[in-house]
């Protein structure tokens, strides 16, 4: 005879969760909001250059000063914010409430899912911003010319536009 077993639920099934646990789950929603923002914010620069430019005599010079005939171009990038970790942000805050109202045993180990998921909430969106930050202004034009992939992690979202230098 198979036996069956029951787990103690924080709160019955017909029972909306107590006023704590609601409240700490609109504070996780509105962390996750606002570190949101916060990403949106931090993970957005542009840099550009030039490789070369024009020589004392009215024609060009390549990136190293030698002249020449093809007139240098330019490189633009736009560091923007990834959708992905507003994905993640999203699970986050899912996985917790669903930790909290149905796997937690009572209402404190609800509230501590919930204030651990808004702590790594936190985290992972100043984190991110950071090595966007990092990734994108660690690139050197000395080494990269813009025809090729930015040389930076593959969640990064970074627009580049190579064209010829305005005269």
């Amino acid at each position: 005879m198979p036996s069956e077993t029951t787990s103690a639920r924080a709160y019955p099934i017909s029972c909306a969760p107590r006023g704590e646990v609601r409240a700490r789950v609109r504070r996780l929603v509105v962390t996750a909001v606002i570190a949101g923002f916060a990403y949106s914010g931090l993970s957005t620069a542009s840099y550009g250059s030039c490789l070369g430019g024009t020589s004392a005599d009215g024609g060009f010079a390549d990136r190293f000063g030698n002249p020449t005939d093809v007139v240098p171009t330019c490189i633009d990038m736009a560091l923007r914010p990834s959708g992905a970790l507003y994905l993640l942000l999203a699970l986050i805050v899912l996985g917790a409430v669903v930790r909290a109202l149905q796997y937690a045993h009572d209402e404190a180990a609800a509230l501590r899912a919930l204030d651990l998921a808004g702590a790594i909430v936190i985290v992972v969106a100043l984190g991110a911003a950071a090595v966007a930050q990092a990734s994108f202004f660690s690139i050197s034009f000395d080494s990269w010319d813009g025809t090729s992939t930015p040389p930076i992690p593959r969640w990064i979202s970074v627009d580049v536009v190579v064209s010829p230098m305005a005269v």
